[in-house]
């Protein structure tokens, strides 16, 4: 039986790379670096923040979505499932696989 593994993620993109990976079947997802922000009082009642970077990789129709609307600083919601690659050095590495995304508006200052 399948486990839940999805995630919700909001966020603003600070990097894009198209093509920067090659998987073994030819595909190439579209990267994002989408960092989230956590605002949140401490025990002493200070106001803190806390940001968190998060990779978001982009596939098919979605890469397509993406590489058109997901500019440097656009805030946008991902809904997503977690993956992770485990290599032979012993390391490994985990990312979002993006399902779904909504591109919020521009904000006028």
């Amino acid at each position: 039986m399948n486990r839940l593994n999805q995630v919700i993620l909001e966020g603003v993109v600070t990097s894009k790379q198209e093509n920067m990976i090659s998987l073994a079947d030819g595909t190439t997802p579209t990267v994002l670096m989408l960092v989230s922000t956590r605002y949140f009082k401490d025990e002493n009642g200070e106001k803190c923040e806390e940001k968190s970077a998060f990779e978001v990789r982009a596939y098919g129709r979605m890469k397509e979505s993406v590489n058109n609307l997901a500019h440097i600083g656009r805030s946008i919601r991902v809904v997503g499932s977690l993956k992770q690659l485990k290599f032979d050095n012993g390391t490994s590495t985990v990312f979002v696989i993006a399902q779904h995304i909504e591109y919020m508006p521009f904000r006028k200052e």
